[in-house]
């Protein structure tokens, strides 16, 4: 018994145990105040104006994160591969991220306008100001949680990131108690990525000053930009991966169905939680091992997770109910959305170590290949289906989606571990 006791133990202080616990418990305490929000909001707001707020969240995300280019993936890649130069590279970091951000404002106060009222959104011209602020405060962000990840100070991570979701749902609370619970002032919660920014100049400054007095080699800056040339593309799959299926529903579906098809996302995303954590710290620890090593962890991964995807698929088919108890009899029909994207999260959830894996071996074409195959079929689906046959399509073709998905990387994973074998 004591030696059981010891084993639980070990398995407890083992760093890279503790940084999933800290970060399941961020994931878990944040995305509940974004629940409670949403709660909120769907009680409140009518699905159309819910809808319109989903769409004016979904650009924010999308358009701060797919400005990124997937430069937090290779920062934080190098910065745990080379030590010494940290903070310089995350200094080349935010000189590029300040760069594309100017060009991003730019381009949607140019086109902005012109490309709502392309897809018929022209009701949200009103809203590209606190878009913009909201895109660049999230943009900015990015930068503090690839720093704390990469020198996996998961604790300081969390506090920040509870701490922002802490005050919009408190904001929300007001607006709701003093009955200005209304969309303009709702979006108001936008303003506060970019306060927490300014809170942390010091770090901006810190990096910026390394860079400049602690140069990086011209050979591991080679290497850098080799790396992020396949990562430009992988973080524009990635990112119309996160919510490729709204992004389509919206070009033919009404506000209303928006919302109601972005209320079952927001359930869907309770799942997510535990992927989403390993994801946050497999990456730098998968960073620190030599290819054997990263495999052989990555195989191990893979056996432990398909356990817990099981018992989540046995139940998933018991809960087509909750988004009328949690949302009202308005959002009946996101039952079976709900369930068709849980099947997707949860082969999502298996494929992840191998996704990990191909970053942390320095082969993201692995991913690019796989994510554009994805994204590709998706979008050929949602534009043959949902016209015709309804936007419940568009979460079947994010399922079909994501099985030719986990088909191509199961392909490439075999080839690298049977490439190992041959080598040993």
């Amino acid at each position: 018994m004591q030696k059981l006791i010891d084993q639980v133990k070990n398995i407890l202080s083992n760093r890279f145990i503790k940084n999933i616990n800290i970060t399941l418990f961020e994931n878990i305490v944040s995305k509940g105040f974004n629940f409670l929000i949403i709660l909120f909001l769907t009680r409140i707001l009518e699905p159309e104006n819910y809808g319109k707020y989903s769409f004016v969240a979904i650009a924010v995300i999308a358009c701060s994160t797919i400005f990124d280019f997937g430069m937090d993936n290779t920062i934080i890649r190098f910065s745990s591969k080379e030590k010494k130069y940290d903070k310089s590279i995350f200094g080349l970091y935010f000189i590029a991220k300040t760069i594309l951000a100017m060009l991003f404002v730019c381009i949607i106060l140019l086109f902005g306008s012109y490309i709502l009222t392309s897809i018929n959104k022209e009701e949200i011209i009103r809203f590209i100001p606190i878009m913009l602020i909201g895109s660049v405060g999230e943009y900015f962000l990015l930068v503090n949680d690839a720093y704390f990840q990469a020198i996996q100070r998961f604790g300081l991570r969390a506090f920040v990131n509870i701490s922002r979701y802490l005050i919009a749902f408190l904001f929300v609370v007001i607006l709701y108690f003093t009955h200005n619970l209304i969309l303009e002032n709702v979006l108001l919660i936008y303003l506060i990525p970019l306060i927490v920014c300014l809170i942390f100049c010091f770090n901006y400054y810190s990096f910026i000053k390394s860079f400049f007095y602690m140069k990086i080699p011209i050979n591991i800056i080679k290497e850098i930009f080799e790396y992020e040339k396949w990562m430009l593309w992988v973080s524009v799959a990635n990112t119309l991966l996160i919510r490729i299926d709204i992004i389509m529903i919206s070009i033919w579906v009404s506000f209303s169905k928006i919302g109601i098809y972005n209320a079952a996302f927001q359930l869907c995303n309770i799942v997510a939680l535990l992927p989403l954590a390993m994801e946050r710290v497999m990456l730098p620890k998968l960073s620190e091992l030599d290819k054997a090593d990263i495999l052989q962890f990555s195989k191990k991964s893979i056996k432990f997770i398909s356990i817990g995807a099981i018992i989540i698929l046995c139940i998933i088919p018991f809960l087509g109910f909750l988004p009328v108890l949690f949302y009202g009899k308005e959002y009946e029909e996101a039952g079976l959305i709900l369930q068709i994207l849980l099947v997707s999260t949860t082969i999502s959830f298996i494929v992840l170590p191998m996704d990990q894996a191909f970053f942390a071996l320095g082969k993201p074409k692995y991913n690019t290949i796989s994510k554009y195959s994805q994204l590709i079929l998706i979008i050929i689906i949602c534009s043959l289906t949902i016209p015709t046959f309804g936007y419940v399509w568009a979460s079947i073709s994010v399922l079909i989606g994501r099985i030719i998905y986990a088909l191509i990387c199961g392909v490439f994973f075999i080839r690298e571990y049977q490439k190992l074998k041959n080598q040993t």
